[in-house]
């Protein structure tokens, strides 16, 4: 996965924010949104991000599952990331 060079980032302990500096938008971040976010920076495998943010948040992991995977999807559609680049 690679995140779009139009995006910057600021994350804080409520949460975080994306700016696409290229379409000119805001997207906020609840506190899972930010914490997947910030894993995915890092080139885990989604499925070690659910593994994360399961154990994190107390959540089943096929919930942290969705979750990676609605989070990932919805950032795709929005082109702030590109998978397999």
């Amino acid at each position: 996965m690679r995140v779009s060079r139009n995006v910057r980032t600021m994350i804080n302990q409520d949460g975080g924010i994306l700016l696409d500096i290229e379409q000119d938008r805001m997207i906020s971040l609840n506190l899972v949104g930010s914490r997947i976010w910030q894993k995915l920076t890092t080139n885990l495998s989604h499925e070690e991000i659910a593994e994360e943010i399961s154990a994190e948040f107390s959540i089943p992991i096929d919930q942290a599952r969705d979750d990676v995977k609605e989070f990932v999807a919805e950032l795709c559609r929005n082109n702030l990331v590109t998978i397999g680049s």
